[in-house]
């Protein structure tokens, strides 16, 4: 099979690149190793519940322009966003608090106002942001967030409300794991534009809001999406590229996107780049714990909620989000990014963990339990490049390569905005 633009990796990195090269005319190619697209963002059955269950719970914002964009050229309209930036957090002992913007105050004065009204902050944090307005204009590059954190004067406790919860939630990283010039880009570009930072949500599974809209639109222009396609090693040949398949096919493509996570890059660049694979082979994952609670009765009146200083970090009420019926139980899921230290425990530990801490905020009773359980445990949920090493761009030094992925040179942490970018830049490389 011979073909101008394969793309390996059916994520939201080649589902970017494959619909851009689709809508240009090129009729790419997709190989995706599993039965369905989506990457590390898909859904699937449970329980013989009447909806799918999401692997986890995944959020945007209105700043999530490429996402936003790919959804809407491919049809996917099952995505609803707050009217503004709107964040209520509990605190251990059960306290609300609401962290919160007018979303016409122009660009960063929102940050400086959510500051101000947060009480956990209040005006003495709100003043201290002087010193992280100059950053968000020049981020420093080369510093963990911890260290930024220390040289801008943040405080114990504000870090605490808000720093530290933001970087885990957005880099899934501790603040001594992730670049800080990454997070800053990201509240630079949520509080760029009014209502950049107002949160939204898929109302459907994340594989029903994009995989198979994807596929139709790849393959109504052309292109050809192949899953349970496993590459096994891949060659350059003069000006081309064969890449050998499990099934013993080989597919012959004169440019590809190499769109999957970095370790399963280093596999298969080993023995055409080798010191690019070297640093790949550097990356480590990192994980992300979901716990789906299904109860009798609802047991918050707000569609989301941070939790402060807890093991969990954020519940999300399943029908208020989706609108899914709730004959079969009240659907909650409680997540915690960068969450290396709760995977020490087995499942039905961490589902006590949890209702601890829906009690601890007398969301349940003391003896109430959950009709329903179900533990998601993402280990490579997202991958984190050392401080210091340098980004990775999509651009390689072989003809006809290159590289998509949310691990790569997109001045965001990982996240579905970044493998989108990165997706899309890619494609624009390989068409030119």
């Amino acid at each position: 099979m011979n073909r101008s633009l394969t793309i390996i990796g059916g994520g939201f990195s080649g589902i970017a690149a494959a619909v851009r090269a689709a809508e240009a005319g090129k009729e790419p190619l997709l190989l995706e190793r599993r039965p369905f697209l989506g990457g590390r963002a898909y859904s699937f059955s449970h329980d013989n519940l009447p909806y799918t269950v999401d692997n986890g719970q995944h959020v945007l914002m209105r700043c999530c322009t490429h996402v936003i964009d790919l959804l809407e050229k491919i049809g996917a309209d099952e995505v609803s966003f707050q009217a503004g930036f709107r964040i209520p957090f509990l605190s251990k002992e059960g306290t609300a608090h609401i962290l919160s913007a007018p979303s016409w105050l122009p660009t960063q004065l929102g940050l400086f106002v959510a500051f101000a009204r947060y009480s956990p902050a209040g005006l003495s944090a709100a003043l201290g942001l002087r010193r992280v307005q100059r950053d968000l204009r020049r981020p420093p590059t080369g510093v963990s967030v911890a260290d930024w954190l220390k040289s801008s004067g943040q405080t114990d406790r504000i870090q605490r409300s808000f720093w530290i919860p933001l970087c885990h939630s957005v880099m899934n990283a501790s603040p001594e794991d992730a670049p800080a010039d990454e997070l800053l880009t990201v509240l630079s570009e949520a509080f760029g534009t009014p209502s950049g930072a107002a949160m939204g949500w898929a109302t459907t599974g994340l594989t029903e809001l994009c995989a198979s809209k994807a596929r139709a639109f790849i393959e109504s222009r052309g292109g050809q999406v192949r899953s349970s396609a496993f590459v096994t090693e891949m060659t350059q040949e003069t000006d081309q590229w064969s890449l050998d398949l499990r099934n013993a096919d080989t597919v012959v493509s004169k440019r590809v996107i190499l769109a999957v996570p970095p370790l399963r890059a280093a596999d298969l660049l080993g023995h055409v780049l080798p010191d690019l694979a070297n640093l790949l082979t550097r990356y480590t994952p990192s994980p992300i714990l979901g716990i789906n609670l299904w109860f009798d009765r609802p047991i918050m009146n707000t569609a989301f909620v941070g939790f402060l200083d807890g093991s969990v970090e954020w519940v999300f009420d399943r029908q208020a989000l989706t609108g899914q019926p709730s004959e079969h139980g009240y659907h909650y899921a409680l997540v915690t990014s960068a969450s290396s230290k709760l995977l020490e425990h087995d499942d039905a530990d961490l589902v006590d963990i949890a209702l601890d801490e829906l009690r601890s905020r007398k969301l349940v009773q003391p003896d109430e339990e959950p009709v329903r359980t179900l533990v998601i445990q993402e280990r490579q949920a997202t991958y984190l490049r050392p401080l210091g090493d340098p980004p990775i761009p999509n651009g390689t030094d072989l003809s006809g390569l290159f590289l998509a992925g949310d691990w790569t040179d997109t001045s965001l942490p990982p996240t579905i905005e970044g493998a989108v970018r990165s997706g899309n830049r890619a494609a624009d490389l390989a068409l030119v």
